[in-house]
């Protein structure tokens, strides 16, 4: 029974991993700077898969004061589909990270430094739903040099599963196992036969 559901995960694992996909949103060395202003950079629907953002925000000192450079985005999330993970990966503490609608006039999440991992997590979130967002990170270490935050921000976008999906999925499994099970009692009872 194991082997058999050890095989069976190993097929729908198979086949995730050859349906999924990496999708490089925007990186700032091959597609220039993110928008660092009012008007954010576009990025479009999220693809099935991982979508990828690399970049970094920077903060340079003028005297007393500081000039910050936020990175500026949105993006939408299609219908049927969600983030399940958002993972980050920075190497700067005290990055703000903001997520809200694309407006950025209501903030659905914030953060005032994450560290490396699970961004959702960090947020209190278990995932994002089909939906238009506005997201910035804006570096906050006010050092007296110059300092460049550089990040990734990586989505995992998932299909919704429906729930006759789930149904189906549940009574094949009921049924593959019935029948193995099937199968073995008149192995058995074969051997019994046979040894008498």
């Amino acid at each position: 029974m194991k082997t058999h559901v050890a095989i069976l995960t190993s097929i729908i694992l198979t086949a995730t991993a050859a349906f999924a996909q990496t999708t490089i949103l925007w990186n700032e060395s091959v597609n220039g700077e993110l928008s660092q202003g009012p008007s954010p950079t576009l990025l479009g629907s999220l693809q099935a898969g991982t979508n990828s953002i690399i970049g970094a925000t920077e903060i340079v000192p003028y005297g007393n004061n500081w000039g910050s450079y936020p990175e500026v985005i949105t993006f939408e999330i299609p219908i049927n589909y969600e983030v399940t993970e958002l993972y980050i990966q920075i190497d700067k503490p005290n990055v703000w990270v903001f997520l809200g609608d694309p407006t950025f006039l209501s903030s659905f999440a914030f953060s005032f430094g994450p560290t490396s991992g699970d961004l959702l997590a960090q947020w209190g979130l278990d995932s994002l739903s089909a939906d238009a967002y506005g997201m910035y990170l804006e570096n906050h270490d006010h050092s007296s040099s110059e300092s460049i935050a550089h990040y990734q921000l990586d989505f995992v976008l998932e299909p919704i599963p429906e729930p006759g999906t789930l149904v189906l999925l549940l009574l094949g499994a009921g049924i593959f196992t019935l029948r193995h099970c099937r199968k073995s009692q008149k192995r058995v009872e074969t051997g019994r036969f046979l040894v008498l």
